[in-house]
């Protein structure tokens, strides 16, 4: 993702152990751009998680479940009509 060229300085408290791996992963004067890139990642993947778990018990609560079988029963049309248009299914 491109962000703007603001920055901003931040003061972090690492473990040792750590530190000691971001100076081999990333040599001096682009240890900013990397942390930056592993955190964007890091967040990224944690907000997957969460829209999925938010999707998963939105699907499971049975006030959602009249909704759900109606847009179910809506597009059931739609997929046999792709269906017509898409290549066989190969295993």
């Amino acid at each position: 993702m491109k962000y703007s060229s603001k920055t901003t300085r931040v003061t972090l408290t690492i473990p040792s152990e750590i530190y000691q791996k971001l100076r081999k992963a990333a040599p001096k004067g682009t240890r900013s751009s990397y942390v930056a890139q592993v955190l964007e990642k890091s967040l990224t993947e944690e907000e997957r998680k969460k829209l999925r778990e938010n999707l998963i018990k939105g699907y499971r609560d049975p006030q959602n479940k009249k909704i759900i079988a109606e847009i179910m029963e809506d597009y059931k049309y739609v997929d046999a009509e792709a269906e017509k248009f898409l290549p066989p299914w190969e295993d």
